[in-house]
């Protein structure tokens, strides 16, 4: 009873990313990696469209194959259950190559400066990426960077923040299992971290809404103001 687990909930993630999907097939590509075969397992329960996996093994991959063994056209939808240097290369692959897809997604594994310092604006027109690091305090984020952290992209990071500050409370004697600072809550003995939506334009993460069709046709994505904005030096 007093075990409390902080982990991401990866499938809210993807339940989350799959309203952004269009098209009529998913791509999913992945790693020999616990993490992304474990993800892309998750494809199954959460996605709308049929999903094809593609492994990338090697550590040279011939991606012109891959997009035209598959057929990789505007109907596709791509999930990158992959690291950041990978993303970046799959994202600049179908630039290279001339390929045109509905969207590209992933989860919080993606979330990073990385996926800014390694790929061209263009390459990320129609890459979305979920994550459930909400808003930091400014004090906070200053304190952290004191330490040498980046509680904005860290998840270690953050959700030991999180628990240390309920912790406290508990010490203090509150025991709601609310944390004041994050406003998160505790059930069933998990953290429950909401989940956005994220675009990137001109070095920044923008939190997305679902697409919708303008009058030609074309999938449109929009959000609000910039929510997390990063420096191109990172």
């Amino acid at each position: 009873d007093g075990i409390i687990y902080g982990g991401i909930d990866y499938k809210s993630q993807l339940f989350a990313l799959s309203g952004f999907e269009a098209g009529e097939k998913l791509l999913v590509f992945f790693e020999p990696t616990a993490l992304s075969q474990k993800l892309t397992g998750y494809a199954d329960e959460t996605s709308m469209l049929p999903p094809t996996r593609v492994e990338l093994k090697r550590h040279h991959v011939r991606f012109d194959n891959i997009f035209e063994e598959r057929e990789i056209d505007a109907n596709t939808s791509a999930l990158l259950n992959t690291q950041p240097v990978k993303t970046s290369l799959i994202l600049s692959q179908l630039t290279y190559h001339d390929v045109n897809i509905s969207v590209a997604f992933s989860t919080q594994m993606n979330y990073s400066p990385l996926i800014l310092t390694l790929t061209q604006e263009h390459d990320v027109e129609k890459f979305l990426v979920a994550n459930s690091i909400g808003r930091i305090g400014h004090n906070l984020e200053e304190y952290n960077a004191i330490l040498g952290n980046n509680i904005r992209f860290n998840w270690i990071i953050y959700t030991t923040t999180v628990l240390s500050d309920i912790l406290y409370q508990r010490h203090s004697g509150d025991f709601s299992g609310k944390s004041k600072m994050f406003g998160l809550e505790i059930y069933n003995n998990q953290i429950r971290y909401p989940v956005k939506v994220y675009r990137i334009q001109r070095n920044r993460f923008i939190e997305a809404i679902p697409p919708a069709a303008d009058e030609n046709g074309t999938t449109v994505f929009s959000g609000p103001q910039p929510i997390v904005e990063i420096e191109s030096e990172f």
